[in-house]
């Protein structure tokens, strides 16, 4: 059985956490801090830090 890995991803753009929408716009989320805690916190050991 193959298994499935997810590699959670943080778009930074400043000092926000940023989701971009229909290739268009970026959306803020929020604080970056705030979601790699969370991330942490549900023992993600790998993510992906995107400064744009």
């Amino acid at each position: 059985m193959n298994t499935i890995r997810i590699i959670p991803r943080l778009d930074i753009k400043g000092p926000n956490l940023v989701k971009g929408i229909h290739l268009e716009g970026l959306r803020v989320l929020g604080k970056p801090e705030q979601f790699a805690k969370f991330y942490y916190d549900q023992e993600l050991m790998n993510y992906y830090i995107w400064m744009l």
